[in-house]
């Protein structure tokens, strides 16, 4: 296990690099974590996709604060809610830390409320004046749409009300029904356990300051306005019997960017699986994602 001392936290990140004999020249692929989760459910695809990838590969997943391993000291004893700016600052941190996208190409791969993360990573980096630049962006299960008061309303009161009566997640009718939610095909029992450990493990205060950020109809304009904006690859995957957020989003972000920017767009859409397409189905999501980097990628 690997940390990075910031200011009050302790960032949590694996580095494949650390697990066996590698070279820092390897091109270099971020995952960022959606909602309530932990970056262990990253770790089956890390596991896949060297298979199907013409060259080596770094992979880097992280837990950002309040999630997983890496806890925030001052998080119960400060007013100040935790923002999606301060999840994009801790990537950030991590990424000139180990001075990736320097020397050798930086991909990032962002989850659900992971990908509004994920897109303003690239941003923040030139903000800061960094040396560090992202080669492309893959977006999973996170589409632009009509902003609509009422069902940000109901997904408020979702936020809310599922981190309040998080201590129901004890009862297997719930963990059961909460993986329902997010799948449409099975995934591994232990995985399972994973997803709803993570759930019932995250500070609360946290994960409800940052879902309900997500919600903010201002963060969304941003997130929609990088996505336009960003000028390099990007690959937009979605399950198309995804329960947790809809689909069709995905499908008005690539009618929208295949309009307004020049920049290479591809789009994989998968039939039968839902929210949590790495894990149901490993190996046909790899083969996706490894065929975009194997079309992008200069060894």
């Amino acid at each position: 296990m690997s940390f990075l001392s910031l200011n009050g936290t302790e960032l949590y990140y694996s580095d494949s690099l650390s697990d066996k004999a590698g070279s820092t020249s390897q091109p270099t692929i971020l995952f960022v974590n959606g909602w309530a989760l932990s970056s262990q459910y990253w770790q089956p695809l890390c596991q896949e996709l060297p298979n199907f990838l013409k060259a080596p590969f770094r992979f880097i997943t992280h837990d950002h604060s309040g999630t997983g391993s890496t806890r925030r000291k001052s998080v119960q004893n400060s007013d100040k809610k935790i923002q999606i700016s301060d999840f994009i600052d801790e990537s950030c941190d991590l990424i000139e830390s180990l001075q990736l996208g320097v020397s050798t190409p930086l991909h990032i791969v962002g989850h659900s409320m992971g990908s509004i993360i994920a897109a303003g990573i690239p941003y923040a980096l030139q903000q800061r004046r960094l040396k560090s630049k992202t080669d492309s962006l893959t977006i999973i299960a996170c589409g632009i749409f009509k902003y609509s008061p009422i069902q940000m309303s109901i997904l408020s009161a979702f936020i809310n009300t599922s981190i309040s009566l998080k201590w129901l997640f004890n009862l297997e009718f719930f963990q059961k029904s909460f993986i329902r939610k997010a799948t449409s095909q099975p995934i591994p029992q232990q995985y399972e356990r994973i997803v709803v450990n993570d759930f019932m493990n995250t500070d609360s205060d946290t994960t409800v300051a940052v879902g309900m950020a997500s919600l903010d109809p201002k963060i969304l304009a941003l997130y929609e306005s990088h996505l336009i904006q960003y000028e390099a690859p990007m690959h937009l995957c979605v399950g198309d019997e995804d329960k947790t957020i809809p689909p069709e989003g995905m499908t008005t972000l690539f009618q929208v960017r295949s309009t307004k920017s020049s920049a290479r767009t591809a789009f994989s859409r998968f039939s039968n699986l839902g929210h949590l397409p790495m894990l149901e189905d490993t190996k046909g999501f790899a083969a996706e994602l490894a065929k975009f980097y194997n079309s992008i990628s200069n060894y």
